[in-house]
């Protein structure tokens, strides 16, 4: 059961414009695809968009994720992380900044967001160019949630030499197997990571993503403030704890005590209702 006390914060994944260069597609039934960030220097264990599977719902418009990327980017090798794994049970998420996540405990909960934009049959279809996905794609896209892991263990992790994983410190139960099904691992290039296990039990992909953003939009001011941002939903500010005015949603952020985590939950369950088991906290409807 998912403790009464645990934290809980906001984390930004999966295929952005400051990555992949656009995002992936959300449905007209808010299902959607998760497209993992692309990996600049490959090394080992990465999988291209052209060999990691579609969801099963879409699978009328493409078998493989290649479906929802520009043709350029179908074999293009990607960062896959979080990994959310169901028939395996394994559900591991790696950073390279040992400090950043290490504040969690067993009990806390991750959301893990990114942008999504609504997916057009015609665009998809033809797939010409990033400039094009990059184009239609423009002041479209919104932040969703789109799973959760309830941490089961973290830990620190180095890597030898040989390539033979140690755990230097952890929290909670940590499987050191598990740990090597983690990116971080498979790509043989980082000697040291933080890891994160969920729970199975109570961590998933969500079938329909939430949305916190009303829009984005054009940001004024000087060169450093030059872009864009969103516009985010009154019941996110709240759940976030802050207070009037624009805010952006770029960056982690800690969601704002616990009452604040069980309306995001219930934000989840209303829309996901065959993942009530996996968020049952006690009183929760």
């Amino acid at each position: 059961m998912i403790m009464e006390t645990a934290n809980a914060l906001l984390v930004p994944v999966a295929a952005d414009t400051s990555n992949l260069g656009y995002v992936g597609p959300i449905f007209k039934d808010k299902s959607f695809e998760y497209l993992p960030i692309e990996e600049e220097k490959p090394k080992r264990g990465n999988r291209t968009y052209a060999s990691l599977p579609a969801s099963s719902e879409h699978r009328q418009y493409g078998k493989r994720l290649s479906a929802f990327v520009a043709r350029e980017d179908a074999n293009t090798r990607t960062h896959y992380d979080p990994k959310f794994e169901c028939e395996k049970g394994l559900y591991t998420y790696g950073e390279n900044d040992t400090s950043r996540l290490w504040k969690l405990e067993p009990g806390s909960l991750i959301f893990f967001y990114g942008s999504l934009v609504p997916y057009d049959f015609k665009v998809y279809k033809e797939r010409h160019t990033v400039i094009a996905f990059k184009e239609y794609q423009r002041f479209k896209k919104n932040r969703y949630v789109i799973g959760f892991f309830t941490v089961r263990g973290i830990a620190v992790v180095s890597v030898d030499r040989n390539w033979k994983i140690s755990v230097t410190s952890s929290k909670g139960v940590v499987l050191t197997e598990e740990m090597k099904e983690n990116q971080h691992f498979l790509e043989h290039k980082y000697r040291k990571f933080l890891a994160v296990q969920g729970d199975p039990n109570h961590s998933a992909l969500l079938e329909k993503a939430i949305r916190l953003t009303k829009r984005q939009v054009r940001t004024k001011g000087g060169k450093k403030r030059k872009g864009w941002s969103f516009i985010l939903y009154p019941w996110v500010k709240t759940m976030l704890g802050l207070r009037k005015g624009r805010h952006s949603l770029r960056n982690r952020r800690g969601i704002a005590g616990e009452e604040a985590k069980k309306l995001l939950i219930r934000k989840i369950i209303k829309e996901n209702q065959k993942l009530k088991a996996k968020l049952n906290i006690p009183n929760q409807r």
